[in-house]
C-alpha cells in the first residue's frame, strides 16, 4: 500500500505483512493501525507530525517496524495505547518525541538512527523519558537532553553522535552480536555531565574513552563490567565511579585509569561490589578523589602502582 498523501485512521487499518508507505498518518480517538509485520514508512507530515495516535487511538505494532524519512524537522506523538516496536531514523532533519499524556516513550524493539536527529526534547515543553528494550544504533544523533534514557545495548558508529542526558542513561543488556553493552566505533560521546549505568545479566565489555559519572550495578554480584578504551590506553572518569554490584575491571592490563571524582563500593555480602577484581592491572590507576568502601573488596595487583588522595575502608576488604 502505498498513499502520498495523509492518511487519518478513525476505523480500522490492518497492514498484515504488507510494506506500507504513506506520506504522514495519524491514528484517531477510536481509531486503531494494526501495523504492518513489516516496515511502515512515513515520507512527509501533516500538523507538524509524521505519525501521531491520539488519545484513546492505538497502535497494534505487529513487530513491524516504524521508518521516518521525512525530510524536515517532524514530531512523532504517542497519547493513545501501544507502543512503538522498531523505531529508524533516516532522514536530514530532527524528529521529536511528544507525548503529553505521560512523561516518556517506550520503543520495544530497536531504535535505529541512520541520520538525522531524535531529540528527546519536546520543542516548547518538556523533556520526555525514552525507554528502548532493544539495541540503539546510532549513526546520527541521539541528543538525550535531561531525560531518563534507558536502552539495551547502545552503539555509536563513526560520524554518529550520542548527546548525552544530564541525568542517568542506563545500559541494560548486550548490543545483539557483541560482547559490548557500549561500542563506541569511532563516533561522539559528549557526557553533558551525566551518569552511565550498567546494569547487565553477565560479564560484558564497555568501548569508550572517558565517562563522566559511571555506575556498575549488574543484575548479579559475581558479573564483570571490562572497560576497554576506543582508542589509546587512557581510560578517564570525570566524576565519580559508583560500584554497587559486581566486578569493576580494565580490559587491558597496561591501560591507565584516572577517576577524578570520588570511588564508591557499596557493596554487600549478598550483591557483591568488586573494584580491579581480576587483579591484572600494570599500569597506574589513580584517584584523585576519596575512596570509599562501604562493603565489597578492593584489589591491588602485586607491585602495580595505585595514586590516592585518600581512602576510607568502613566495612569492606582491601586486598
Amino acid at each position: 500500500l502505498t498513499v502520498t498523501g495523509h492518511v487519518s485512521v478513525t476505523g480500522t487499518l490492518t497492514g498484515n505483512a504488507s510494506a506500507i508507505s504513506v506520506g504522514s498518518m495519524i491514528v484517531n480517538a477510536s481509531g486503531t493501525y494494526t501495523a504492518t509485520s513489516g516496515t511502515t514508512t512515513i515520507t512527509s507530515e501533516t500538523s507538524s507530525h509524521a505519525f501521531r495516535v491520539s488519545g484513546s487511538g492505538t497502535l497494534a505494532n505487529s513487530d513491524g517496524t516504524i521508518l521516518i524519512t521525512t525530510p524536515a524537522e517532524t514530531r512523532i506523538k504517542m497519547n493513545g495505547t501501544g507502543n512503538i516496536h522498531n523505531l529508524t531514523i533516516n532522514h536530514a532533519s530532527c524528529v521529536v518525541f511528544t507525548h503529553t499524556d505521560s512523561a516518556g516513550i517506550t520503543v520495544e524493539g530497536d531504535l535505529t538512527i541512520t541520520a538525522g536527529t531524535l531529540n528527546t526534547s519536546e520543542q516548547g515543553g518538556s523533556d520526555k523519558n525514552l525507554t528502548v528494550t532493544g539495541d540503539v544504533d546510532v549513526t546520527g544523533t541521539l541528543t538525550g537532553n535531561a531525560s531518563a534514557v534507558t536502552v539495551g545495548g547502545i552503539r555509536i558508529n563513526s560520524g554518529g553522535t550520542y548527546l548525552a542526558t544530564s541525568g542517568t542513561t542506563e545500559v541494560t543488556n548486550r548490543f545483539t552480536g557483541t560482547s559490548n553493552l557500549w561500542k563506541n566505533d569511532g563516533g561522539t560521546f559528549t557526557h553533558n555531565n551525566g551518569t552511565v549505568k550498567f546494569t547487565d545479566n553477565d560479564h560484558s565489555l564497555v568501548k569508550e574513552l572517558t565517562f563522566y559519572n559511571l555506575e556498575q550495578a549488574s543484575s548479579l554480584g559475581d558479573y564483570a563490567l571490562s572497560w576497554e578504551t576506543q582508542s589509546g590506553t587512557a581510560c578517564t572518569i570525570l566524576g565519580n565511579l559508583t560500584i554497587t554490584r559486581g566486578d569493576f575491571e580494565i580490559h587491558a592490563a597496561g591501560n591507565t585509569l584516572d577517576i577524578h571524582g570520588q570511588t564508591i563500593l557499596n557493596g554487600s555480602s549478598d550483591t557483591g561490589a568488586r573494584f580491579n577484581n581480576d587483579k591484572n592491572q600494570t599500569a597506574t590507576i589513580t584517584h584523585h578523589g576519596i575512596v570509599t568502601i562501604n562493603g565489597g573488596t578492593y584489589h591491588v595487583e602485586d607491585g602495580a602502582t595505585v595514586n590516592m588522595a585518600g581512602i576510607r575502608n568502613l566495612g569492606g576488604v582491601v586486598d
